[in-house]
């Protein structure tokens, strides 16, 4: 082979070399990041049970435990319809990504996902109300309102559950509103929310827990003498109780701060989709060019042995050390998670995120290993035949 012809080859296969490495990059990007499948895979994966539970709310937690309680249990029993929804919202906003779609309304994708207000609701009458409602009417209820030889405590958590119903009946009117003004949909028209008592349900149900189980020196009373002493006693702080709560929105702060991250998060998108778009582009040219440097190196060849040889050796090489970079990686990123003062099912699921992360290239690395061992192995068996041949030739 001539001298033109062997430097050829050699630009040529190290280019391929290049190429190849590039390309193992960005089919990684393809089949991960870039990829709704895989991000819904991952998000359902994700052990939020283990960590709501292993997790403290914060200052939720600290100022009213029987919320965080409520959102934990809440977050827990509807996890599989949250992943879901959730991977919803992913798939579509990827659809847009990807050029599938033209617009994206993200105030809209959430509506109709995450913060579906049905969806709200149905977990709100299916939840467990009763301690949020003990809370409620601890709050009604000033101890400075009370008679000094009277206590209401013994009598909250049947209150509670009297008043339950009445609270999921409230959830199931407040909600709706809520999303509207947090989303925008009418952010001048819901600026104070009331939830009025109906009346008399605060008294039947504390007289009702008061008549069932009377306090210890009254036991021996009869109905009616308890009714008496109930309406005594009730008279001395009825005054006390109000007729309602007000749910003052204006002091959340959150439509505009809203407004204001879907809006920055929308412009964000749009910019990814540009760069995702010359993203496919450079991808798709990328596979063209190493087509071209394969056919390159056939047509400079123009023999089995020599083709199939240089193909073999490249793509082995670049096995070899694919290889090595995917167990050296998983193995760095393991000690390193190992190292994170985070709860354990979270440093279990990002060693899964690492290791899942780096299957495709994985994969790409063993086929690419395969296809050059065969090629290496045909351009031996392809001599030796050759050479074969020649001698059984006559003369």
């Amino acid at each position: 082979m001539s001298t033109p012809k062997v430097i050829a080859i050699a630009f040529l296969g190290m280019f391929l070399s290049l190429a190849l490495v590039v390309f193992g990059f960005l089919f990684t990007l393809n089949m991960t990041i870039l990829n709704a499948n895989f991000i819904t895979s991952r998000l359902d994966d994700l052990p939020v049970s283990s960590l709501v539970e292993e997790a403290e709310l914060g200052k939720i937690n600290e100022e009213n435990p029987e919320l965080a309680d409520f959102i934990e249990g809440i977050i827990i029993e509807n996890e599989p319809e949250l992943k879901e929804r959730a991977g919803e919202a992913i798939h579509i906003v990827y659809d847009y990504l990807e050029g599938r779609s033209q617009s994206l309304d993200l105030e809209r994708i959430l509506r109709d996902t995450v913060l579906d207000p049905d969806f709200a609701v149905s977990m709100i009458e299916e939840a467990d109300l009763a301690p949020l409602a003990e809370e409620l009417v601890e709050t009604m209820i000033p101890e400075e309102g009370l008679p000094q030889d009277f206590s209401i405590e013994p009598y909250l958590d049947d209150i509670a559950v009297a008043l339950e119903p009445w609270v999921k009946e409230q959830a199931d009117d407040v909600i709706p509103k809520l999303y509207d003004y947090i989303l925008q949909k009418h952010p001048d028209y819901y600026e104070v929310i009331s939830l009025e008592l109906p009346e008399g349900i605060f008294r039947d149900a504390f007289e009702e827990a008061f008549l069932e189980s009377p306090p210890p020196e009254m036991s021996g009373l009869s109905q009616a003498e308890l009714r008496q002493e109930f309406d005594e006693y009730y008279s001395k702080f009825e005054a006390e109780i109000p007729s309602g709560i007000e749910i003052d929105l204006d002091a959340l702060e959150t439509p505009d701060q809203m407004a204001k991250s879907l809006a920055e998060a929308e412009e964000a998108l749009a910019e990814a989709r540009r760069y995702i778009g010359y993203f496919n582009l450079g991808y798709g040219l990328l596979i063209g060019f190493i087509v071209l440097l394969i056919a390159g190196i056939i047509f400079i060849y123009r023999e089995v042995k020599g083709t199939t040889r240089i193909l073999g050796i490249t793509f082995l090489v670049y096995s070899i050390f694919g290889l090595i970079a995917v167990f050296v990686t998983r193995g760095i990123a393991g000690s390193q998670i190992a190292r994170l003062d985070i709860p354990a099912s979270l440093q279990t699921w990002l060693t899964q995120l690492i290791n899942s992360s780096l299957t495709p290239l994985l994969i790409l690395t063993i086929i690419l290993m395969v296809v050059g061992a065969v090629l290496l192995t045909v351009s031996f068996i392809y001599r030796r035949r050759q050479t074969a041949t020649e001698t059984e030739t006559p003369l």
